[in-house]
């Protein structure tokens, strides 16, 4: 018992883990929160020790403040004093939520931009053991149940401090009273950790993973819309969400019920105490009238202070296993794995060579290579078709060579220009996703400064310049969520148009055209030919024409 009552007011470690995820910029705005914090219950003891002279001076009495000694003429005076008071401690108490929230959704932004800015510099291996709903999900729900763990914390800091001073005035008032508060609070703490601890860990647990299953079901109901409506399927998965938000709905209420189970009881507890406690008072007190009244008075501001302040102590103590849970989860995301490294070798010194692949072999796991000993020199002007039956590793083969992935084997040897940190490399996927702005947005896709011209000569090239011009903005015209006003072949052009317009020294084409027709797509081979002059391009093509019409040089797999 003893054991587990040490581990449990052991609060070093605990509070330690939450500290350590406070981002260091935000350091000064919480020291600030905590001063606020602390300064209530200071305040408290002072609108306390105040009514109880006010009160004295109001029936006639002569109490002493600092050697002065306050007589019935000085009823103004306290008068005065006490308004400045309170309007003082409610000007902190208000100082005090304003920082505390602030700096809390200051910490969940500052988590979510830290997981953003890590998920998106992660080398693209990692997006293969993890679903893009869970990345979502922690960027979102998991950064601020981490943030709310800071206001965990202020809490409990301004229950503890809370606690101390006025616990101390309320043994020097009222002792017999103050150490009956403090054994009940000692046993019930004790007995309401043994019950609760497993029970909101368990709960924490449950509700991050039901929490990961609801996302992941809405993140695909949403991206699987039209197949659902065609199979006629839509009843079975809305049922499955329904099931997910159950066992989700389930644990938000075990944990938000079963930390207020000890502040229902302890407060019940406590506040008969306090009743009999005010009853011994006035039965077997030694007390003048006047000072009866005084303390009894503030006896209670105490009590109405402290009642709350044992039973935030208490829920906070039970929330603290699972805000340190939430703080481990993100430092676990935001330590994972290594930062996107560039795998290229930037050593090649031939004038007309781009790139070489030298030797290399790939596979997810080393008993299935994909791909074994491929060799390939691109240079400038090489138009370079990848070949083969499907599940060779054509498109293993373009992201190794686009430096998406690094080879397990052998080296991807670039010449220098290629190696830079602004890599003139473009990549355009069979699959294109587009943002939800204009066609503008998405040709632009960051850059700041927009070239017209060459916006219309990439439009050109991919055949959709009149298209655009038509459209009732032209350039500015929204495209929809993932450009769905539009079709399957205009966003794919649109996606070739956004790497164009980066001028690329060698693109990469991972059947890119596979949704135009032959003519359509021949045109547009041209124009890339045209458009990309001396760079190089390597793409996949199913149709053997397209390859045997624009290829100058094959890799069969």
């Amino acid at each position: 018992m003893l054991t587990s009552l040490k581990s449990y007011l052991n609060l070093k470690d605990k509070l330690a883990a939450i500290m350590r995820g406070v981002p260091e910029a935000l350091h000064g705005k919480l020291y600030r929160a905590i001063l606020f914090v602390v300064l209530m219950p200071l305040l408290d003891l002072a609108l306390a020790y105040w009514l109880f002279v006010m009160l004295m001076v109001l029936q006639g009495s002569t109490p002493s403040v600092l050697g002065l000694q306050l007589r019935e003429g000085s009823l103004g005076i306290t008068m005065v004093v006490f308004v400045v008071l309170t309007l003082a401690r409610q000007g902190i108490e208000y100082l005090s939520i304003k920082t505390t929230r602030t700096l809390t959704q200051d910490i969940f932004q500052s988590f979510s931009l830290r997981l953003i800015e890590k998920y998106l510099s992660l080398p693209w291996l990692h997006y293969t053991k993890e679903t893009k709903a869970i990345r979502m999900k922690h960027c979102t729900v998991t950064a601020l149940d981490g943030a709310y763990s800071f206001q965990v914390l202020f809490n409990l800091i301004g229950a503890l401090v809370t606690l101390v001073v006025l616990g101390a005035a309320t043994v020097l008032k009222v002792p017999a009273l103050a150490i009956t508060g403090a054994v009940l609070m000692a046993f019930f703490t004790y007995a309401s950790k043994s019950y609760l601890k497993r029970k909101v860990q368990l709960a924490v647990k449950e509700h991050d993973h039901y929490q990961k299953n609801f996302y992941q079901r809405l993140h695909e109901s949403f991206s699987l819309s039209r197949e659902m409506k065609i199979f006629q399927v839509s009843g079975y998965f809305l049922e499955e969400i329904q099931a997910e938000l159950n066992r989700l709905s389930k644990a938000k209420v075990d944990l938000s019920v079963f930390p207020q189970i000890p502040r229902i009881v302890l407060e019940l507890i406590l506040t008969l105490a306090i009743a009999l406690g005010l009853l011994a008072m006035v039965v077997v007190g030694d007390y003048s009238s006047d000072e009866l009244i005084a303390n009894l008075a503030t006896v209670a501001i105490l009590a109405r202070r402290i009642v709350p302040a044992m039973a935030m102590l208490m829920s906070t103590f039970t929330e603290l296993d699972g805000s340190v849970m939430n703080i481990s989860l993100i430092r676990q995301e935001l330590n994972q794995g290594a930062e996107r490294e560039n795998y290229y070798k930037p050593v090649l010194q031939r004038p007309d060579l781009l790139m070489q692949l030298n030797q290399v072999s790939f596979g997810y796991r080393p008993e299935e290579p994909i791909l074994e000993c491929v060799s390939l020199d691109i240079a400038q002007g090489d138009r370079v078709a990848v070949l083969g039956p499907t599940g060779r590793g054509k498109s293993t083969l373009l992201m190794m060579a686009a430096g998406f992935i690094p080879p397990t084997k052998g080296e991807v040897l670039v010449v220098p220009a290629l190696g830079a940190n602004q890599l003139p490399v473009a990549y355009v996927p069979q699959e294109v996703t587009l943002l939800s702005g204009s066609v503008r947005d998405n040709l632009l896709f960051g850059q700041v400064t927009f070239e017209e011209e060459l916006a219309w000569q990439v439009l050109a090239a991919v055949q959709l310049d009149q298209f655009v011009k038509e459209l009732p903005e032209g350039l500015d015209t929204p495209i929809g969520d993932n450009g769905v006003l539009f079709s399957g072949g205009q966003r794919q052009r649109i996606g070739i148009a956004r790497a164009l317009y980066r001028r690329p020294l060698l693109l990469f084409l991972d059947e890119a055209t596979s949704a135009l027709d032959e003519t359509t797509e021949l045109a547009v081979m041209a124009n890339i030919d045209q458009l990309i002059g001396r760079g190089a391009v390597m793409f996949i093509t199913h149709r053997l024409s397209t390859a045997e019409q624009h290829a100058t040089k094959f890799c069969r797999l």
